[in-house]
């Protein structure tokens, strides 16, 4: 079931790398509203065989994060995540964050799905709609601003309760053939250049939290 968390979060799973993502669901659902929206991915994602929503954590657009699949399991996807290795060996091109692998690894990789999730804990923004009153009003790529500070501060805590840095922190794009997250997304985490090693204004908000944390528990 989808529940809403508290800001302070208790995970149990050794994690490596914490990957944003970016949900979209139907144009119509929006106005249905957020848990209904999880829930309707959570199902779609059952379909798929997932088990359960591919996700470990959803932010919304109202600020709410909500719990999605245990943490103890590894994300779902039905792209490839490419391993260290792989992204050094079969990576052909970069742009904008977007790997593209080498044309005879692709097939073998499709064969493969999802590949290296293991190690992986997920954050998804909850994009796709902003309902005013009921009904739709905008389709905005990036959440309310209070709710990406949210998400920054959520990843921050993630990183500190893992014994992670920001320099693990990967956006799906950096690790599988895909155009998730969106571009405004990802602007946010790398900055304009879009870069994989870039400093968007998002990843500076993690910083700060990361060290505001860090300081407060020594």
């Amino acid at each position: 079931m989808m529940k809403p968390l508290p800001l302070a979060l208790t995970v149990s799973s050794l994690l490596g790398v914490l990957t944003l993502f970016a949900a979209e669901t139907d144009t119509g659902l929006p106005v249905l509203g957020e848990a209904t929206r999880i829930k309707s991915n959570q199902s779609g994602h059952r379909e798929r065989g997932f088990g359960d929503i591919a996700y470990h954590f959803i932010v919304g657009d109202s600020g709410q994060i909500y719990e999605g699949r245990r943490t103890t399991l590894a994300p779902a996807s039905n792209t490839y995540y490419l391993s260290p290795e792989e992204l050094k060996t079969q990576v052909a091109s970069i742009h904008e964050g977007k790997i593209q692998v080498a044309s005879a690894f692709r097939a073998k990789a499709r064969e493969r799905i999802p590949g290296h999730t293991k190690g992986h804990l997920t954050v998804s923004f909850l994009c796709g709609g902003r309902v005013r009153n009921g009904e739709l009003v905008d389709h905005p790529e990036l959440l309310e601003p209070a709710a990406m500070q949210r998400a920054a501060v959520l990843v921050a805590e993630l990183l500190v309760k893992h014994g992670l840095q920001p320099k693990d922190i990967r956006a799906h794009r950096e690790l599988a053939e895909t155009n998730c997250p969106n571009d405004a997304i990802y602007r946010w985490l790398r900055g304009k250049t879009m870069s994989q090693d870039g400093r968007g204004e998002g990843m500076k908000l993690i910083e700060a939290e990361f060290e505001r944390l860090k300081n407060a528990t020594r």
